[in-house]
C-alpha cells in the first residue's frame, strides 16, 4: 500500500496516536504528492512511463519503446497502449513469415525465397515455396533451332550456333579444323568423310577425349624451344606483340612507342599463369604463350589473383575491372577483347605444365573461351611464337579441344 497525503487518528488505551495517510473514494489510495522520485513509482511494466508528479502523484503513461514479449515467433516487439506487442516472425524481411511460427515462408533466410517468388529452375531451391524445384524447359541458348541433347534435344553444343544437326562438316578447312563435331553426328574434323586429313597437325587427336587428348596434345607442345626470359621478353616487345614500332595493353588497350623492352615502370610482363602460382621456373616463366604486354599499372593491380567475374570493382581501366566476385574474393577480369585469349593461355599452361586450374575459375574460363573465340590477330600471334619456341598453342588451334578435356 502506497501512502498518501492526509490524516487519521487511532484510539488505544495508552494514548492517541496519529498516522499520517488517508484513503480517496472508495477505498482507493489518493494523489501522492510527496512521492519521493520516478523511480518509486516504478510498477514493472517496461511498456509505460513512470513518473512522479507532484500535484498528481504518479503517473502511468503507455510508450512505444522496443519490447521482448517472450515469443520466439515473433519479432520487431513493440509497446502498444501498455502491453508489448510482437510481429509475426519475418526474419528476411520479405514480407511472408516464417513457416515454423504459422506462416508461409520455407526459408525465412533468404528474401528470395516465399510464396509468390520467381522459381530459378534446377538449383536445387525452391524458390517459390511450392515443395518443389522446377525442371527448366529444354533450352536453345544458341538460337539454332535445335535444343540440347542433355533434355532431348539432338543439338551436341547449345553454346554455338555453328553446331547443330544438319549443318556440313567440311570440305571447309574451317569445321574441319576447329576440334568441334559441327554436325554432332559423333565425328571430329579429319574422321569426316569430307575433311581431308593431308595436312592436319592434329590429325591424331580423332575423337580423343580427357586424358587421351590430353596425353596427345601434350605430346606436340612438349619440349619446346625455351628461350630464357630476357631474351624472350626482347621477341615478345620487339617482334610477336610490335605493330609497327608500337606495343598494345592487352588489359587497358593502351599503346606504347618501343623498339625492345620499354622501361618496366611504363609497360611489364604479364605472366598469364602468376609466377607465385608456379610460373616462376623456366621454361614456363619465359614461355610466350603465356605473356603478354601490359601497362605496369595494370599489371600490378592484377598481381597474382585469380580470373573472374567482378561484381563490386575497386579499380576499373579499359574494360578490364579488379574487385570482388560473388563469393566475396578478389579477382580480375580482363576486358571482353582479351577473356578468351586469357582463357586458352591458362588451359596451355596447365596442359603443357601439368597444373590444376581449380573448378571456380575453369568454369569462368570456359565461359569466356566460348564468349572470345580466337581472331585472327590471336592466330598470328600463335604462328609467331611457333617460329621462335616451335610449338603451338592447340587451343587456339582447335576451340573444341577445351571441351573435349573434361578438368584441366
Amino acid at each position: 500500500m502506497r501512502v498518501r497525503s492526509g490524516w487519521f487518528v487511532i484510539l488505544g488505551g495508552l494514548g492517541l496516536l496519529v498516522v499520517a495517510g488517508a484513503c480517496g473514494p472508495g477505498g482507493d489510495p489518493g494523489p501522492d504528492p510527496d512521492c519521493s522520485s520516478d523511480a518509486a513509482c516504478d510498477d514493472g511494466n517496461p511498456c509505460t512511463d513512470d513518473v512522479c508528479d507532484a500535484e498528481s502523484g504518479c503517473q502511468h503513461a503507455p510508450n512505444q519503446a522496443a519490447c521482448s514479449d517472450g515469443d520466439s515467433c515473433t519479432s520487431a516487439d513493440r509497446c502498444l497502449a501498455g502491453a508489448c506487442v510482437g510481429q509475426p516472425l519475418d526474419a528476411d524481411g520479405d514480407g511472408a513469415a516464417d513457416e515454423r511460427c504459422g506462416g508461409l515462408d520455407c526459408d525465412d533466410r533468404d528474401p528470395l525465397t516465399h510464396p509468390g517468388a520467381q522459381e530459378i529452375c534446377e538449383d536445387g531451391l525452391d524458390q517459390d515455396c511450392d515443395g518443389q524445384d522446377e525442371a527448366c524447359p529444354c533450352p536453345d541458348a544458341d538460337g539454332d533451332g535445335s535444343q540440347h541433347m542433355s533434355c532431348g534435344g539432338d543439338d551436341c553444343d547449345d553454346r554455338r550456333a555453328d553446331v547443330h544437326p544438319g549443318l556440313s562438316e567440311g570440305p571447309d578447312l574451317t569445321s574441319c579444323r576447329d576440334g568441334l563435331d559441327n554436325d554432332c553426328d559423333g565425328l571430329y574434323d579429319a574422321q569426316e568423310a569430307d575433311c581431308a586429313a593431308a595436312g592436319d597437325a592434329y590429325v591424331g587427336a580423332g575423337g580423343l577425349q580427357d586424358d587421351g587428348l590430353r596425353n596427345y596434345l601434350l605430346g606436340l607442345v612438349d619440349n619446346h624451344d625455351g628461350l630464357g626470359y630476357d631474351t624472350a621478353r626482347e621477341v615478345m616487345f620487339s617482334q610477336v606483340d610490335n605493330h609497327a614500332g608500337r606495343v598494345e595493353c592487352v588489359y587497358t588497350g593502351q599503346w606504347v612507342t618501343t623498339s625492345g623492352i620499354p622501361p618496366n615502370d611504363i609497360m611489364n610482363t604479364e605472366h598469364t599463369w602468376a609466377q607465385s602460382w608456379g610460373a616462376d621456373f623456366n621454361p614456363a616463366k619465359s614461355d610466350l604463350h603465356h605473356l603478354f604486354p601490359t601497362m605496369s599499372g595494370a599489371n600490378s593491380v592484377r598481381g597474382n589473383m585469380e580470373f573472374g567475374v567482378v561484381l563490386d570493382a575497386y579499380w576499373s581501366q579499359g574494360g578490364s575491372l579488379a574487385g570482388d566476385d560473388a563469393r566475396g574474393w578478389n579477382v580480375f577480369e580482363p576486358r571482353d577483347a582479351h577473356k578468351g585469349d586469357a582463357a586458352r593461355a591458362i588451359f596451355y599452361f596447365a596442359l603443357r605444365y601439368d597444373f590444376d586450374v581449380g573448378d571456380t575459375m575453369e568454369a569462368t574460363l570456359r565461359a569466356w573461351h566460348v564468349l572470345d573465340p580466337p581472331d585472327q590477330k590471336e592466330q598470328m600471334r600463335c604462328d609467331a611464337i611457333e617460329g621462335y619456341q616451335h610449338n603451338r598453342n592447340p587451343f587456339i588451334d582447335r576451340v573444341g579441344f577445351v571441351d573435349r578435356i573434361s578438368n584441366f
